[in-house]
C-alpha cells in the first residue's frame, strides 16, 4: 500500500500543484479500495500495485519495455489478470502514434498474447488437479444460478466507488472537458473493457481485485475537473492577483 501511495502521489504531483496533489493523494489512500488492501495477505496487494504502475507507465508514455514485462509478471500474482495484460496490450498497439515510445510492435503484441494463453495453459495444467476446474463453478452450472450471481454483481458493484466514477465521467462529458484528451479516453475505455470482460467471465465483484482501475479513474477524471483550479506550476498569487489594468 505504501508503494501504491508513492505512485499516486507522484501520479498527482504531475498534474496538479502541490497542495492539491497531496490532499487529493490522501484521500484516495483513505477510501474503501485502497486500505482495504492494508489488511491483506494475499496476491491483492501486489497484483494492484504493478496493474498501477503500468497504467502510469502507459499515461506518461514510458518506453513500452518494462510496461510489458510488468504486465506479464502480473500474470504470476493473479491468472485472471490475463483480461487487463490483453487489453492493456491492445491499447499500446493501437493507440498511440507510430513512433511514440509506448506504442508496441505488432510482433510485441503477438509475443504478449501468446505468451498470456501459454501462461494461462501452463499454470492449469501444472497448478489445477482439474484442468477444467472453472465448471464446477455454481453459477456456470445453471442459467438460474448465473442470473442470481449477475444480481450479487451488480448489488456489489452499487455499494462500491464505481457509481461515483461514471457520475464524473458524464460530468467531465457534459463539461466538455474530454476534447482533445485521447490519452485519457483510451484509458478509461481500457478500464470499462477490462471491468465489462471481466464481467462476461467472473460476474463476481470486490473491489480489493478493482483498486487500481479505481485509483487510476479517479485521477483521471480529476485531472479533467479540477483543470482551470489547479494546474500544475501556477503559483496561488499569480492564479489570485487581479489582471493588470
Amino acid at each position: 500500500v505504501i508503494l501504491i501511495g508513492c505512485i499516486l502521489f507522484s501520479w498527482s504531483a504531475r498534474v496538479f500543484s502541490p497542495l492539491p496533489a497531496l490532499i487529493f493523494s490522501m484521500i484516495l489512500l483513505l477510501i474503501n479500495p485502497s486500505i482495504i488492501l492494508a489488511r491483506l495477505s494475499s496476491p491483492d496487494p501486489a497484483s494492484n500495485l504493478i496493474l498501477f504502475y503500468c497504467f502510469y507507465r502507459i499515461y506518461f508514455e514510458k518506453p513500452y519495455t518494462w510496461t510489458i514485462l510488468f504486465l506479464l509478471i502480473s500474470l504470476f500474482i493473479r491468472l485472471d489478470n490475463l483480461v487487463a495484460v490483453c487489453i492493456l496490450a491492445a491499447l499500446m498497439k493501437y493507440w498511440p502514434a507510430p513512433g511514440a515510445k509506448t506504442r508496441i510492435p505488432a510482433k510485441v503484441f503477438l509475443f504478449v498474447i501468446l505468451f498470456s494463453a501459454a501462461t494461462a495453459v501452463w499454470i492449469n495444467f501444472y497448478f489445477e488437479s482439474n484442468f477444467w476446474w472453472f465448471t464446477r463453478i455454481a453459477y456456470v452450472q445453471s442459467f438460474h444460478a448465473y442470473g442470481l450471481q449477475v444480481l450479487v454483481y451488480f448489488l456489489s458493484l452499487s455499494q462500491s466507488f464505481f457509481p461515483a466514477l461514471l457520475l464524473l465521467n458524464f460530468l467531465a462529458i457534459f463539461k466538455g472537458g474530454m476534447k482533445g484528451k485521447k490519452r485519457t479516453v483510451y484509458l478509461l475505455l481500457g478500464i470499462g473493457s477490462i471491468l465489462f470482460f471481466r464481467f462476461l467471465l467472473f460476474p463476481s465483484f470486490e473491489e480489493r481485485f478493482e483498486t487500481a482501475f479505481c485509483l487510476t479513474g479517479f485521477l483521471l477524471l480529476l485531472e479533467i475537473l479540477t483543470e482551470p483550479a489547479f494546474p500544475k506550476g501556477t503559483p496561488p498569487a499569480a492564479a489570485e492577483s487581479p489582471a493588470p489594468a
